[in-house]
């Protein structure tokens, strides 16, 4: 094929034939342009390869380059639309043939290899000059007339690409793709790859006969990417070329994992060499194909897991916890994690504690809002498979380790949701181990939360006998070592925990629990505590107060069997009322007051008797008298929370009541004056007698 003259270039394009022709002269005539001869030449000349150098131009000399770009761009839209009409390819198959037929008498090969002939040809002219004009449209200081017109080449000569590629069989365009990557300009091999990257990722047009034709691509890339290797400076031009190779290896190991063992070993064996790289966007594609021969090949990969399973798990912890928010790198990892988790199940317990450090991770992971539920939904699923398949002996262990490690909530969190899915008779197996460590647990009192809900999960397990010996250890554990007040503190969280899991079945120990209260509650009443303390030690003494008053009122509320009779009520009425006066500071008896108003009224529900109700609310009256305002306003609250659980049934209490309201009425502070005002008109309102203070007055 000649190179084109001037006044041919510049003729209409009649047929596809003619567009091809042309097109497969440009890098002749760019050669002929460098040289500045002319561009009509008598004898037929042998057009450029792709292996021409890319300073040579693109544009004809005897061309503005606005123009030739022009004209290229029109060529190539032609023959991108052309392509794929099945009237052009019976058409041009005939003209082949008949072609044929005149100059030589006979068909010397058939149309579909003419036209794969023909197509081979042009997929090569189009790709030199999509690699020509990705360059073109890259380079700085491009004037702004020519940037447009080589920006709308390259878009024309994909589509043309992709039309073409879609025509091809397996072994042309492998065949084709092979020679290319012989190249030696990185620009023309980036553009070969994102191409046959882009192919391969049509799975459902590949058979299995054509499986064979693409094994050779494997050693091509794996060629590439040691020649890029070998390079100290990585440009950026480099840095595509192994992104690419590394994708379509991907896409490869996607395809050909299960064609031989070889096929598989040679492609995780690149990848785990290019875990190491400086580039992230490289190390990414690296996991990711490693990720796909996992997927690939399955339980094959187990004789070669110590050899990439330990160094891939570093390198996803170290994208998730490091702080960059790239979307492209978190999928790339989390993706990776969940494969390993979800087909290596069963053989990933040696690095059960780095994945549990990684989930744990992902949890406190920011991710952008556009990437958050696609990520959370993964984690969940790698969580839902660590703590429903994995065995829960496998998982406790690895929980220990890990948790000794980090002190993380999170993988303590992980560690409940095993407990949720494990069998009884798995941690039934493992008591004693679970509450020696849970016991470590409340010695520092960190993450106690998580380890208050493990111990509830582990308790709902256990048969009576079990669960009295673990009580029975709590409660000497808290009470042997005198009033160490972070101890008693954890013991009534703990039997709080366990009578909201329990409910009435925890009343059976309440007498224990009752009885050692009522000694806390004296010992902490700021009247009858000796000495003087830090103000961290009177703020935890508040605590375990708050704390005790919570279990109560659990206690009154679960009571069904009439525990709490008339005995227990002169035990706990005067320790329970006491604490109205037990005033140290404004906030800390605030916050106490909020909670001893519910006991006190849960107290007297649970009573259920006006003959117990009697000494107790008339213990609450007298504190009214107090010289402290604010006692003298929680008892007038306690007062009417009374009065709105008792009902009409607070009639029988009203005479004893009224003569300290009533002298609360004159009371000089506002507070207690407003307070007393509003338990007046809780009283009219529930006993439904507006008359009852006129007669008292």
């Amino acid at each position: 094929m000649g190179i084109r003259t001037q006044e041919e270039l510049g003729r209409p394009v009649k047929n596809f034939q003619q567009a091809t022709e042309y097109i497969l002269s440009i890098s002749a005539a760019a050669a002929v342009a460098k040289t500045g001869s002319q561009t009509t030449v008598s004898q037929p000349k042998k057009r450029k390869t792709i292996t021409s150098a890319f300073d040579k131009p693109l544009i004809n000399a005897n061309f503005t380059a606005a123009e030739h770009i022009r004209l290229i761009t029109a060529m190539v839209t032609f023959v991108g639309y052309q392509i794929p009409s099945h009237a052009f390819r019976t058409t041009y198959q005939q003209q082949q043939q008949q072609a044929h037929a005149a100059v030589h008498g006979a068909a010397e090969e058939s149309a579909a290899a003419a036209l794969d002939r023909c197509l081979e040809q042009l997929l090569v002219s189009l790709l030199d000059i999509q690699s020509r004009a990705r360059l073109q449209t890259r380079t700085s200081g491009k004037s702004a007339a020519d940037t447009p017109a080589w920006a709308e080449l390259l878009k024309r000569t994909s589509v043309a690409v992709t039309e073409i590629l879609g025509q091809m069989s397996w072994s042309s365009f492998v065949t084709i793709m092979l020679g290319i990557l012989r190249d030696t300009t990185p620009v023309m091999v980036k553009t070969a790859l994102e191409e046959l990257g882009g192919t391969l990722s049509l799975r459902a047009a590949i058979t299995k006969a054509d499986v064979p034709h693409l094994v050779p691509l494997i050693g091509a890339l794996v060629g590439i990417l040691e020649s890029q290797t070998a390079t100290k400076d990585l440009t950026a031009e480099g840095a595509g070329v192994q992104r690419g190779c590394l994708f379509c290896l991907k896409q490869l190991a996607g395809i050909l994992g299960n064609h031989s063992a070889e096929t598989w070993t040679t492609i995780l064996s690149t990848g785990v060499k290019f875990l190491a790289s400086s580039d992230i966007s490289i190390r990414c594609e690296a996991i990711s194909c490693l990720t796909t021969v996992i997927v690939t090949v399955k339980t094959s990969v187990l004789p070669r897991l110590p050899e990439f399973l330990p160094g891939l798990l570093e390198h996803v912890h170290q994208l998730l916890s490091g702080k960059a928010q790239d979307t492209a790198s978190l999928l790339t990892a989390i993706d990776a994690l969940e494969a390993i988790v979800s087909i290596l199940t069963a053989f990933i317990s040696p690095q059960l504690p780095k994945i549990l450090a990684i989930v744990a991770q992902c949890a406190t992971k920011t991710v952008q809002p556009t990437l958050k539920d696609s990520f959370s939904g993964k984690v969940v699923r790698i969580r839902g498979i660590l703590c429903g398949d994995v065995p829960f002996r496998v998982m406790f262990g690895a929980f220990k380790e890990t948790y000794g490690a980090l002190r993380q909530t999170e993988v303590f969190s992980i560690f409940n949701d095993s407990l949720k899915k494990a069998r009884t008779g798995d941690i039934l197996s493992m008591q004693r181990e679970i509450v020696d460590f849970l016991f470590t647990v409340f010695d520092t009192r960190e993450d106690l939360p998580s380890a208050l809900d493990a111990l509830s999960l582990v308790a709902l397990r256990m048969p009576e006998s079990s669960f009295k010996g673990l009580f029975m250890k709590l409660y000497q554990w808290a009470t042997q070592d005198g009033l160490q007040r972070k101890k008693l503190l954890t013991f009534y969280q703990i039997v709080e925990r366990l009578t909201d899991a329990l409910k009435h079945l925890f009343i059976i120990y309440a007498a224990n629990v009752v009885s050692h209260a009522v000694t806390i509650m004296s010992a902490f009443h700021v009247e009858k505590s000796a000495g003087s303390i830090s103000e961290s030690d009177r703020q935890t003494e508040t605590d375990v107060l708050i704390t005790i008053l919570d279990v109560l009122t659990r206690f009154f509320k679960y009571d069904t069997t009439g525990y709490f009779n008339a005995d227990q009520c002169d035990v706990l009425n005067q320790p329970l009322v006491d604490q109205l006066d037990n005033y140290r500071e404004p906030e800390s008896y605030k916050r106490l007051v909020e909670h001893l108003i519910p006991a006190i009224t849960g107290f007297s529900v649970c009573l259920n008797d006006d003959s117990l109700w009697k000494p107790l609310h008339y213990q609450v009256l007298l504190k009214t008298r107090h010289d402290e305002a604010a006692v003298r306003v929680a008892a007038l609250q306690s007062i009417e929370s009374l009065v709105e659980s008792m009902g009409e049934s607070y009639s029988n209490l009203l005479p004893e009541a009224v003569t300290f309201l009533v002298e609360l009425s004159a009371e000089d502070d506002e507070l207690v004056e407003a307070q007393c005002a509003r338990t007046k008109a809780t009283i009219e309102k529930v006993l439904g007698d507006s008359s009852i203070w006129r007669n008292a007055v």
